[in-house]
C-alpha cells in the first residue's frame, strides 16, 4: 500500500512541476494602420523579430504581416514574451498599433508614404461656403 502510494504521489508531483516548465503559445493579431506598402511590412517584421530574440532562443514562432489588410499575425511564447512587448516593438518602428500611437520621433524620420495621416481626406474639415 505504502508503495502504491508513493508511485501515485511521484506522478502526480511529476505532472505538476512538468506543466510549470511547458512552453506557453499565444496568438495575437495586431492592427497597423499606416502599414500600407511591402516596405513598412518589412520594418514591422524587423521590428517584431528583433524584440523576439533573446538569449533563450527564438520566441516569436510565427510572423506575418499582411500590409493589404494592415494586419500582422505573430504566434509568440508568452513566457518571454507579452502582447505589451509585441506592440511597443510597433510602436518604436513607428507606426501606431492597437491602441498604442506611433513613436513620433521614428515616425517623422519614415518615407511620407508610410506616416498615414491624421485626418483621412474624405473626412478633413471643409471651410465654409460664401453665401
Amino acid at each position: 500500500m505504502k508503495k502504491l502510494t508513493f508511485i501515485l504521489l511521484s506522478a502526480a508531483s511529476l505532472a505538476l512541476f512538468s506543466a510549470c516548465f511547458r512552453e506557453m503559445i499565444s496568438e495575437a493579431e495586431l492592427q497597423v494602420p499606416a502599414m500600407n506598402s511591402p516596405e513598412a511590412a518589412k520594418i514591422v517584421e524587423d521590428a517584431l523579430a528583433k524584440v523576439g530574440k533573446s538569449v533563450t532562443g527564438d520566441n516569436i514562432t510565427f510572423l506575418q504581416a499582411d500590409w493589404t489588410n494592415h494586419v500582422v499575425r505573430v504566434r509568440y511564447n508568452n513566457a518571454e514574451l507579452k502582447l505589451r512587448n509585441l506592440q511597443v516593438a510597433v510602436r518604436h518602428a513607428g507606426f501606431a498599433v492597437d491602441d498604442l500611437p506611433a513613436d513620433e520621433a521614428v515616425r517623422s524620420r519614415l518615407p511620407a508614404s508610410m506616416r498615414g495621416t491624421a485626418v483621412p481626406a474624405a473626412d478633413a474639415p471643409q471651410p465654409p461656403e460664401n453665401p
